[in-house]
């Protein structure tokens, strides 16, 4: 007798990738090629939502009798993925390795009673915005929001939202649309946006249209005293206490696009940091200038001393210039000069001569109709010199500090006098008589002592006209 040995299998061939070939809301049917295996030999369908990353598989075994060979999964989600994959066994219960795997979706769930009714898009932006006319301004920062939702009418079902399209500036409006995704950021400009969304019913809503102006441009603040423009970036400001300080602001046009000016900032002395004293809630009935109001609504003054003044603006989608800062030294400026002196000192010059004014650092001295500058700087004095004999001629004196200037004071006229050299000579005049010439028909007192007859005095003369005005 012969001992035979006990019948063992071959492995099984790994069978062909599944495919699915009919889908509904809750079961796939799928079919794959299993005839290089024998006859009868099992064969498994595993299904994963992960693509077999770690979840536990459905698992669905069945004995193949033909090259092909399907099965139906049951009990499946609605409007589900689902990854596929297959194996055989042979008759010793050895498996094969897994098939490649495939992508299966299920149908979304049936409407009971179905969606009739598109969904509704709405426009918004994540920063403020200003509506003007036909038109929305925006900040180039203001991201442009697409938000849609399905509401079910009276009767029905809401499918849900399955897209949102949009066309941003095209050349045609019935180009292709858009898959709306993320917020949009627009350039600086004009803009015309068309936007709609469709529902899983297919029900797609009109399209809607918006004309956007986005301004990426601040306004510029400018700072003026007694109306004459004050440079940025000055360190220190001297300035007469009480004199009149206003603000001007613009917001500049860029690309056809500017929104306007929203507000202009002032504050005076502030008490903490900018970033501080801007994040106090506004109380317009504080005092302006204050960190709860720094809103400049008029001129403003500012008393003796030292002060910081921080002054800027917004536009009406909150673009924001510069938060300018400025030292100020705010004092009085000098008085006039009391009175100004003059005194002829020949036939074509007079010199002027005024008191010290406290507090002054120098003088301007103005020809007698003030409208042009002769001197400047810390004497007071004044020699004009130049002028035709026996003409009145004045000056005009203003006194000025750092803080400012006075108007200045005008001195009288005075005459030149003629001098008459053929009818007096050798004459000599007394401290009394300022100007050192006479004019055309002054009249002499003699003295007490007489001369002989026909003889005429000798010795000092008096002049009994009226001096030159001083």
């Amino acid at each position: 007798p012969r001992a035979c040995a006990s019948p063992r299998y071959t492995l099984p061939a790994v069978p062909g990738t599944p495919s699915a070939v009919q889908v509904s809301s809750y079961s796939l049917m799928f079919r794959w090629y299993t005839g290089v295996n024998n006859p009868g030999a099992d064969c498994e369908l595993q299904l994963s939502t992960d693509d077999f990353a770690g979840a536990e598989p459905l698992s669905f075994r069945l004995a193949a009798w033909g090259e092909e060979t399907e099965l139906v999964a049951d009990g499946l989600a609605a409007g589900a993925t689902y990854y596929a994959r297959t194996r055989a066994f042979n008759g010793e219960n050895v498996p094969s390795a897994y098939s490649a795997s495939t992508a299966a979706v299920t149908e979304p769930a049936p409407l009971t009673p179905p969606d009739n009714t598109p969904p509704y898009t709405e426009l918004s932006f994540s920063g403020p915005s200003y509506q003007a006319w036909d038109a929305v301004y925006v900040s180039t920062g203001t991201a442009v929001v697409l938000s849609s939702t399905d509401t079910a009418a009276p009767g029905e079902t809401a499918s849900g939202v399955s897209a949102v399209l949009y066309l941003l500036d095209p050349a045609d409006p019935e180009e292709e649309p858009s898959l709306y995704g993320t917020p949009l950021l627009l350039a600086e400009g004009a803009h015309t946006l068309y936007y709609s969304a469709v529902d899983a019913a297919d029900n797609e809503e009109e399209r809607k249209s918006a004309v956007i102006r986005a301004d990426g441009t601040a306004p510029d603040t400018a700072l003026f005293l007694e109306a004459v423009a004050v440079p940025p970036g000055q360190g220190t400001l001297s300035m007469p206490a009480g004199a009149l300080l206003s603000l001007s602001a613009s917001d500049p046009e860029v690309n056809g696009v500017a929104s306007g000016l929203k507000r202009v900032l002032c504050i005076v002395d502030m008490p903490v940091p900018p970033e501080e004293c801007l994040a106090v809630p506004y109380d317009p009935g504080a005092p302006a200038g204050s960190c709860s109001n720094p809103v400049y609504a008029a001129p403003f003054t500012l008393g003796a001393g030292t002060h910081t003044l921080h002054y800027g603006s917004l536009d009406l989608v909150d673009n924001a210039g510069p938060l300018r800062s400025l030292a100020v030294d705010a004092g009085y400026a000098p008085a006039a000069p009391p009175q100004v002196y003059g005194a002829a000192l020949g036939v074509s010059s007079i010199a002027f001569t005024w008191a010290a004014v406290e507090g002054a650092s120098g003088y301007r001295v103005y020809s007698g109709d003030g409208l042009t500058q002769l001197a400047d700087g810390p004497a007071t004095e004044y020699l004009l010199s130049g002028l035709q004999t026996n003409t009145r001629n004045n000056i005009c004196v203003g006194a000025y500090n750092a803080y400012g200037g006075t108007p200045p004071a005008c001195e009288m006229a005075a005459r030149r006098q003629s001098v008459l050299g053929h009818r007096l000579r050798g004459l000599a005049f007394d401290g009394r008589l300022r100007t050192g010439f006479l004019h055309a028909g002054a009249r002499f007192r003699r003295p007490a002592r007489r001369s002989p007859a026909g003889r005429r005095p000798r010795g000092r003369h008096h002049l009994l006209g009226a001096p030159a005005r001083l």
